[in-house]
C-alpha cells in the first residue's frame, strides 16, 4: 500500500478484517469507498468512524485505488512470487 500519512487510518480501520492485498485489487470511486464503508457499517458492525478519519480513509482509498489510478493487482505490496515452474 502506498505510503501517506492516511496510510495508518487504513491499517487500523480496514486491514484488521481485510488483507492489503484483497484492498489493493479493488478500484472504485470516491462515492464506492464511502458506501462499501456505509454498508459495512449496516451488515457487518463495523463501528461508526470519527468523521475526520472516515473522510481520510475514503480519501486514501479513492485516490490510491480507483479506477483513475493505474497500479497492478500487488498495489504497492512488494515484489510478486515467481513460479518456479517454466
Amino acid at each position: 500500500m502506498p505510503e501517506d500519512p492516511r496510510k495508518i487510518l487504513v491499517i487500523k480501520n480496514c486491514i484488521m478484517c481485510h488483507s492489503a492485498k484483497l484492498i489493493a485489487q479493488n478500484s472504485m470511486s470516491k462515492d464506492a469507498w464511502q458506501n462499501i464503508i456505509l454498508y459495512m457499517q449496516e451488515k457487518h458492525n463495523l463501528r461508526q468512524l470519527p468523521p475526520g478519519d472516515e473522510q481520510k480513509i475514503v480519501s486514501y482509498l479513492s485516490q490510491y485505488f480507483s479506477p483513475k489510478v493505474s497500479h497492478g493487482i500487488d498495489g504497492d505490496l512488494g515484489p510478486r512470487a515467481i513460479n518456479p515452474l517454466p
